[in-house]
């Protein structure tokens, strides 16, 4: 008998649409818990903006470090992962990291919808 592959669950399986799997990442120390909640207020409200335009976002908040978090999204198959810290959420935007090329670019928040959703 050929064993059979355990199915994914729901949240992992493709989209009906086939868009790219984003990684809403936002790094939260415990030693500064409260000092980083603007930024997890911002990646999760993000998630759900992408959700909304119909592409798939895990949000990285347990505390990882940076490369921990993009090792991570690269095994989930992200192919961009935006990374909120606090330089960027002062000056209003994000640093998208496209996974396949390895290049970073700065993204106003208020943009990352159109970007990530084209």
């Amino acid at each position: 008998t050929t064993a059979r592959a355990p199915s994914l669950p729901a949240h992992l399986r493709p989209a009906r649409r086939e868009r790219p799997v984003t990684s809403t990442w936002a790094r939260i120390p415990a030693r500064a818990r409260s000092r980083a909640r603007p930024r997890a207020t911002v990646a999760l409200g993000l998630a759900r903006d992408l959700a909304l335009a119909g592409v798939r976002a895990q949000v990285e908040v347990t505390g990882r470090s940076l490369r921990a978090g993009l090792k991570w999204a690269g095994k989930l198959g992200a192919r961009a992962v935006v990374i909120l810290g606090e330089e960027e959420l002062q000056a209003g935007e994000a640093t998208l990291r496209h996974m396949d090329l390895g290049e970073q670019e700065r993204i106003p928040l208020g943009r990352l919808v159109d970007v990530l959703g084209a």
